[in-house]
């Protein structure tokens, strides 16, 4: 990974990434002085980076003890994705409105509709990336800067569990949530707003009860990458 022009955007997504791929585990330390020498620069940026990460809720910051990999409960997760569905379901009728007045955005989730098709099956970082900005798109056409701002942050929160989750999905569930985003996509273009909310509150609530169905396998109740 080249060095952008900013170490604290360096910093922030490599350590972002290390996180993606399991480097870490929730729970664990992270030592600012051996993550700043790991990447060859000063510990100022990777501080940064780190409070920035904690902002989101990628990390904990507990009180004489550091920066620690958060961990996130069951019910913070079931918490966090229905706090998701809700919003989703209530952006698809201001989407479907809005739809005719930026097609910037939907050229790009047109685009984005063949890329996440054509992801291998063990592409989970590459998977997540692109499903939080196909569904980031729909939030962005309410035209609510304050809504945007929140799914944003938790959908921040969320990413490394969907990393995992994504990992662990039987690939005909896979194959139906493909299908269902390009529904997505045609209900929206039709203005079909109540259908569109309806669809997402569906895709939504099948990836809660299987994320649920993971989790209950988690004999520790807490989430992990292996």
């Amino acid at each position: 990974m080249n060095k952008p022009v900013s170490l604290l955007e360096f910093a922030y997504e490599k350590i972002k990434e290390d996180i993606m791929h399991g480097k870490y585990t929730p729970g664990e330390k992270l030592n600012i002085g051996e993550i700043a020498k790991d990447f060859n620069i000063s510990c100022t940026p990777v501080k940064e980076a780190l409070n920035r990460l904690a902002s989101e809720g990628f990390i904990e910051a507990i009180p004489r003890h550091g920066m620690m990999l958060k961990v996130l409960s069951v019910k913070d997760i079931e918490d966090m994705l229905n706090v998701r569905k809700m919003i989703e379901m209530y952006s698809a009728k201001l989407a479907a409105a809005n739809v005719q007045k930026h097609p910037e955005i939907i050229k790009r989730m047109k685009k984005l509709l063949p890329l996440m098709e054509a992801l291998g099956d063990h592409e989970y970082v590459e998977a997540t990336k692109l499903e939080q900005e196909y569904h980031g798109l729909f939030v962005k056409l309410t035209e609510n800067n304050r809504l945007i701002e929140m799914y944003e942050k938790l959908f921040g929160v969320s990413f490394a569990f969907y990393v995992y989750s994504i990992g662990n999905f039987p690939l005909a569930r896979a194959s139906e949530a493909s299908r269902e985003h390009m529904q997505m996509y045609n209900y929206l273009l039709e203005a079909k707003g109540d259908e569109l909310s309806e669809l997402m509150g569906r895709h939504m609530q099948a990836t809660i009860e299987l994320l649920e169905d993971l989790i209950s396998k988690d004999t520790e109740h807490r989430f992990k990458i292996n």
